[in-house]
């Protein structure tokens, strides 16, 4: 007779790079959440440094804005009470009117800015935790593709991608 698994997962990974750690043998029982091998995550840790680094330079830049809009805002209650007082100009009321629609349209876009900021950050982390792949279920390695030092393909439409090993029930 043969013996055929229930449950038979084949395992691939999302993201490419060289295995620097290769933790289980064909034939080796594993528990859900196992670590069972690790992508090189250099690239992974810089994309996150470089996306923090980029969020935090958008804050800063967010901040200014914010400070430029509320001195916007200040010259313009001030030009307003001259112009009712008939000191000012109308020229130089619609000009500090102006500036503080621009500084603060300027604010919404630093703000739009800072979260896709951080939206690119989450997916960079995202990233950077898919380097370690764990067991998905509980089993046997049943079949172990790739060994240290390879590369891992990841899969396309068309392409399945590198089969990095089968876990059977």
């Amino acid at each position: 007779g043969t013996i055929q698994a229930r449950t038979k997962v084949d395992i691939a990974s999302n993201i490419m790079g060289q295995i620097i750690e290769l933790g289980v043998e064909e034939g080796q029982t594993v528990s859900k959440g196992d670590l069972l091998l690790v992508i090189d995550p250099a690239r992974y840790n810089s994309a996150v440094d470089g996306r923090r680094a980029g969020v935090e330079s958008l804050q800063s830049e967010l901040a200014r804005l914010r400070e430029a809009a509320a001195q916007a805002a200040r010259d313009l209650a001030r030009a307003e009470q001259q112009f009712h007082d008939d000191i000012l100009p109308a020229a130089e009321y619609d000009r500090a009117k102006s500036m503080a629609m621009q500084t603060e349209s300027a604010v919404l876009t630093a703000e739009r800015q800072v979260a896709q900021g951080r939206a690119d950050l989450q997916a960079a982390r995202d990233e950077l935790q898919k380097t370690e792949i764990r067991a998905p279920m509980s089993g046997l390695i049943t079949r172990r593709n790739v060994e240290k030092g390879e590369v891992v393909v990841t899969g396309t439409m068309n392409n399945a991608g590198t089969v990095l090993m089968t876990i059977s029930d």
